[in-house]
């Protein structure tokens, strides 16, 4: 049945068979008459032989092949489109009127028809053959000869790719028997042969009007052993080189018979270069001098063995050969069994969300597929988030949805994008685990920002695939690309020996010499000229040496590459050159039917294109079903932009806008692009609102914040230009950009005339929010002033103003009992808005300003259990627990445990996953605080989980749940797990512009990996960064954290003094700062105080003595011993212990120090520090031998698990340098 479409009408059936039936048709878009291919049952091997056939000639254009359009595949419908051959089958032509296939065989003026025909199909077929492709139903009316004499090979609907029919044994089952080969026929395997085979019966059936074999299946093969026929011993007359050709050809064993050379040469054919059009591809062009670049990559791959995860860099100039030189050597990897490699290729201003990943996820759907029923097993939880990104992969067998929601559902943008990164990572994580995976990304540099925190999220985590990933990308565009630095840093902070960085320079003299000798054989010209214009980059010289072969000597010595690619241009046809402008003009693939719709070239496209893929300077990408047209390389672009004026730019822009607005399903954000490049950004904008919602809709946010970036730069006449702010600012959050989200909430407050005072309020307060979050500290006070001011509360003047606040409102609070009096019910007249003022500058000012953040905590925890609100008290409660625990002491512990238990159950009652994740977070923070590593670990980490998948909005308690998260690693000892969490965690930061999430992971006790990993270099930097974004001022928790870490940092080098005196001179402001009288800081400070001197002492320079004596420095380690000793808490025995230890070693009383040393080992063991438990083994090893010397076994046993590379520098960071 003809389909029902508006773009095509029936004029007449051309033909029918047992598959469907052949229609001539107009095409409507296109304005010509076209051949439609239909199938009968649109579904199992029908279908399946359809789009094989049309795929079969994907990147192929022969003009002995027929020409493919377009394949249509949409429910019951299916078909495809190609060119009307007009003309009368192979037989017919040769043997005129009258002959029969019983008739005394060919004329004698059917051999000169024959002379003109044969080539012409041997050389379709070998055309088919050098795309790696078998026809494997060759016969007389599957080739047909037009009216001018051209001959052209039909029906591919049994096409097969000759390397997977060399595997598949069911390859071999299909074609008509009467022409099969001996191997067909027995379902072995199937080469080029098999296609000549039934070239030789179509010659012999040709020639004497009768089959050279009959019979069954059993007796055709019986025929063909006993040798192949002669065509002339059944009818006289045929000449001997024919009668020579179909015997070759009809030889039993493949092997034996001729290739398309030797064909052609019986034919007195002198064979020619190929014409068949490689369009996905540059014509194949020598490979030289890249021994080193490939033994790199070789030696990139192979760390994928040893690490896990290696990454691949290549950068170079444009036309140096990096696409060509990743294509062979992934050519050699693909060879090998269980290789599987997956390639995205980044386009500019493509509209493309995850652009540098479109493609890399397309073939692995594709890859997903030939599973079939296996595919399941890779299916991963969250598939509806990752289906929201890439909906592609719903085509995979047990990709879909069928079975109900999968996963959870969330409000929260962003942590639907967590899920969804998380998602493609596992099913990653799977196949690197079941094969030898490797991702490739082509021109990384124009990926978009959203790409860049996928690739993060991918590679920079725990479970990161198994994999070789390779970035490649130019040289002179890489400096200005987020992603090439984004993979740069990875480099970085991946293990040594993971990371191979390839600067692909041009090729040297005796190569580019080599390589244009090779081009243009015998033809001798001035190679210097070639060589010097090129520059030794491939591309160039290749092209340059083309053209010179076609010049005289003279002409040489003046060529130019502008030259060669001017003459091309020059030499285009009127539709050529207008659509090579508009693919150029574009930036990025056009898909055909726009591409031709837009340009007005109408019936012309089709042989244009080919026309430019024949001249390379265009080319056709994608899949037969979707395809793409681009300019061939990116200097026949910049060429041909350079010919092309503004106007005619400005006016292609609007013409592919224009086409693209007459489709319902136009992407919004194409729309921009192209108006923008129009020069008509006002129309650009009404578009851009669209845009950005459906790339909010795809959790693309930052390509969301920059479209309605656009929108307000020309705000739609019917839009809130307030709104959009806030649309805008809702983006940035979601992409942790919290800076440019808080001047976002600036402007959206100062926009909104429409809008209530609350309103606008609120937007000040969110904009003080989040700059407090992102740590531009001063901009947020002065906001969070005004909206505190709003409300009714004043900041303290003073930190001792906040603090006599607190302890009065404290007071309050101690009166009340636990239990329902908590929740007094007395609604009025304390208000929402207010509210969430007082927490803002609490949760924001925690870490800056604890004094003035606990003064303003606890006047929200009264007015919070006054307003009877069970999702505040909750936060109140919870925030309060915390601070009560570090105040330490049996009470305030006490009192503690129980406020946790009452926010745990109304966290419950909720039922809210903030309330369950704040919970868990206090827990966590309350854990650190009484020493509890590992509690703390657990419920942080667990609070970080329900956050990120959950929760919306909560950069702040990210990091803060993570930041315990970290701490309590390293405090444990866990080194192998803190290094596979930190550097993601500070990608992550540092990619959103979080200054308090990169200053919290820049510091602190997980500074110790950097140095376990012997990165002191390293960390310093970031340390010192983090530092740049300090308050001015009071000593805050960041202060503290820059403190521990710097001085053990120190120690770790050996600097003893230099440790001791960044104590001392910060030690009158933790004083001040009250930080001592906390029970874990406390406890940090005295003891790092005190080995910092213990350092001094056994090293007492010159520049110590003039300050501190060494009874001086023991007796201030002693003291802090003492101190620490009083502490409850689970660690502070061993650490006492340690510093005796200490100073008995000082004191040279090596028995005092063994005992103290046995002593804290043991208090550690049970505190769950490893790290010093390890270290304390090896200095009571050092002891027994009475010598300094090799970590013992079991040290270095812990030291392999937990991945410590510098032993020494982390026992002299745990110990005193």
């Amino acid at each position: 049945m003809f389909p029902t479409t508006s773009r095509f009408r029936a004029i007449d059936v051309l033909g029918k068979g047992g598959m469907g039936v052949v229609y001539r048709a107009y095409d409507a878009e296109s304005a010509r008459v076209v051949a439609l291919k239909t199938v009968r049952r649109p579904s199992g091997d029908d279908l399946y032989h359809l789009k094989e056939e049309f795929r079969a000639l994907t990147g192929i254009s022969h003009p002995n092949l027929v020409e493919l359009h377009e394949l249509f595949v949409d429910g019951e419908q299916s078909f495809f489109t190609m060119e009307v051959i007009e003309g009368t089958g192979v037989l017919e032509h040769l043997w005129g009127d009258g002959t029969t296939a019983t008739g005394p065989g060919i004329p004698p003026d059917g051999i000169a028809r024959l002379d003109a025909v044969l080539p012409q199909v041997v050389a379709g077929i070998a055309a088919l053959h050098d795309e790696g492709r078998l026809h494997r139903d060759l016969k007389p009316s599957n080739v047909m000869v037009t009216w001018e004499g051209r001959a052209v090979v039909l029906d591919f609907g049994l096409a097969l790719a000759w390397r997977e029919a060399a595997v598949d044994p069911s390859a071999a089952s299909y074609g008509t028997q009467r022409y099969m080969s001996p191997e067909q026929l027995e379902g072995a395997s199937l080469t080029p042969a098999s296609d000549w085979f039934a070239l030789g019966v179509l010659l012999f059936e040709a020639l004497t009007g009768t089959l050279p074999y009959r019979g069954t299946v059993a007796e055709i093969l019986e025929q063909q052993r006993l040798g192949p026929p002669s065509p002339a011993e059944r009818v006289p007359g045929i000449p001997a080189r024919l009668d020579a050709l179909v015997k070759a050809l009809l030889q039993p064993q493949p092997t034996a018979r001729p290739g398309v050379g030797e064909i052609l040469q019986m034919l007195h054919e002198t064979p020619s270069p190929r014409s068949s059009l490689r369009m996905l591809v540059p014509a194949e062009a020598p490979f030289l001098g890249r021994e080193r670049e490939l033994e790199a990559l070789r030696e990139g791959a192979a760390q994928v063995d040893a690490v896990g995860l290696s990454l691949v860099t290549v950068e170079g100039v444009s036309g140096v050969g990096k696409t060509e030189l990743l294509r062979r050597f992934l050519a050699t990897m693909e060879a090998e069994a269980g290789t599987v490699i997956l390639r995205g290729r980044c386009q500019p201003r493509e509209s493309v969300r995850f652009k540098a990943f479109d493609g890399l996820v397309d073939a692995l759907s594709r890859h997903l597929r030939r599973l079939g029923e296996g595919a399941a097993a890779f299916r991963p939880a969250d598939l509806r988030d990752l289906l929201r990104l890439f909906p592609v992969l719903a085509r995979v067998t047990g990709f879909d949805l069928a079975h109900g929601d999968e996963g959870a559902t969330s409000n929260d943008p962003r942590a639907t994008r967590r899920r969804a990164f998380a998602a493609l990572r596992s099913v990653f994580t799977r196949l690197g685990a079941s094969v030898r995976l490797v991702l490739w990304i082509d021109d990384a540099h124009w990926a978009d920002e959203d790409s860049v925190a996928l690739l993060r999220a991918l590679l920079l985590s725990p479970d990161a695939p198994r994999a070789l990933v390779i970035a490649s990308w130019q040289r002179e565009l890489g400096g200005a690309s987020s992603m090439v630095a984004a993979v740069e840093a990875l480099g970085r902070s991946l293990p040594p020996g993971a990371h191979t960085a390839l600067s692909m320079e041009p090729l040297g003299h005796a190569d580019a010499r080599a390589l244009a000798r090779r081009i243009l054989g015998e033809r001798e010209v001035d190679l210097d000229v070639l060589l010097t214009e090129s520059g030794g980059t491939p591309y160039y010289l290749t092209e340059l040496c083309r053209r010179a072969r076609e010049l005289p000597p003279e002409a040489v010595a003046r060529l130019r590459l502008s030259d060669v690619i001017g003459e091309r241009l020059d030499a285009l046809h009127s539709a050529e050159r207008t659509l090579l402008e508009f693919v150029a003009v574009a930036g990025r693939p056009l898909p055909r039917p726009l591409l031709v719709k837009a340009s007005g070239v109408g019936g012309h496209a089709r042989r244009a294109l080919l026309r430019l893929g024949e001249m390379r300077l265009g080319r056709t990408t994608g899949s037969a079903d979707d395809e793409l047209v681009e300019p061939w390389h990116d200097r026949v672009r910049a060429a041909v932009l350079e010919a092309c004026p503004a106007d005619r730019k400005r006016s292609t822009h609007l013409r592919v806008a224009e086409a693209m607005m007459s489709s319902p399903e136009a992407d919004p954000e194409a729309l921009v692009m192209h108006l923008e490049g129009a020069g008509e950004p006002v129309r650009a904008a009404a578009f851009a609102v669209a845009a950005a919602e459906r790339a909010e809709q795809a959790l693309a946010f930052d390509r969301a914040a920059g479209l309605y970036g656009v929108a307000l730069a020309h705000p739609p006449a019917d839009a809130s230009i307030s709104e959009l702010w806030r649309r805008r600012a809702d983006a940035l959050v979601a992409c942790g950009r919290g800076g440019d989200a808080a001047e976002a909430f600036v402007r959206a407050a100062d926009s909104a005339s429409d809008a209530t005072a609350g309103d606008v309020l609120d937007l000040r307060r969110r904009a003080a929010e989040q700059f407090l979050f992102s740590g531009r500290y001063e901009e947020g006070l002065r906001v969070m002033r005004v909206v505190l001011d709003a409300v009714g509360v004043s900041l303290p003047s003073s930190p001792r103003a906040a603090t006599l606040a607190s302890l009065a409102g404290r007071t309050r609070f101690l009166a009340r009992s636990l239990g329902p009096l908590f929740l007094r019910g007395r609604r009025a007249p304390v208000s929402p808005q207010r509210l969430d003022a007082l927490w803002t500058a609490c949760a924001a000012l925690s870490m800056v300003q604890p004094a003035l953040a606990d003064a303003m905590g606890v006047q929200h925890l009264l007015e919070s259990l006054d307003l009877g609100d069970p999702s505040r008290a909750v936060r109140a409660l919870g925030y309060e627990a915390t601070c009560e625990s570090s105040l330490g002491g049996s009470f305030f512990r006490d009192r503690s445990r129980k406020l946790l238990a009452e926010t745990a159950r109304l966290a419950a009652q909720t039922g809210r996953p903030y309330d369950q994740a704040w919970s868990l977070m206090a827990e966590g923070t309350a854990a650190w605080l009484r020493a509890d590593w590992a509690s703390s670990f657990d419920r942080c980490d667990a609070a970080l989980a329900v956050y990120t998948r959950e929760c919306r909005g909560v950069a702040w308690e990210t990091a803060t749940s993570r930041i315990y998260a970290l701490s309590s690693l390293a405090l444990m000892g866990r080194f192998g797990e803190l290094g596979r969490r930190l550097p993601e965690a500070l990608n992550e930061a540092e990619a959103n512009g979080d200054r308090f999430a990169l200053g919290g992971y820049s510091v602190g006790q997980h500074g110790l990996h950097w140095v376990a990993s012997g990165r002191l270099d390293a960390w310093q930097a970031l340390a010192e960064r983090a530092r740049s974004t300090w308050l001015p001022g009071s000593f805050h928790l960041q202060r503290y954290s820059h403190l521990i870490a710097a001085t053990q940092a120190d120690l770790a080098r050996g600097d003893g003094w230099g440790a001791f005196q960044r104590m001392e001179s910060e030690w009158p402001a933790l004083e001040a700062a009250q930080f001592l009288r906390l029970e874990v800081p406390g406890v940090e400070l005295l003891q790092l105080r005190a080995r910092a001197a213990l350092a001094c002492a056994g090293r007492m320079t010159s520049i110590a003595r003039k300050s501190w004596t060494r009874v001086r420095l023991l007796t201030l380690a002693d003291d802090a011993a003492t101190r620490i000793a009083r502490c409850p808490l689970t660690f502070a025995a061993p650490t006492a212990a340690l510093l005796r230890a200490g100073h008995g070693l000082r004191a040279g009383r090596p028995d005092l120090a063994r005992v103290e040393f046995a002593t804290a080992r043991e208090g550690f063991a049970k505190a769950g520090m490893a790290a010093h438990r390890a270290m304390l083994t090896w200095e009571l090893d050092a002891l027994d031998r009475r010598e300094p010397g090799a970590a013992p076994e079991e040290v270095l046993s812990w030291a392999e698990r937990e991945g410590v590379a510098d032993l020494s520098a982390l026992r002299r960071a745990l110990l005193w340098g």
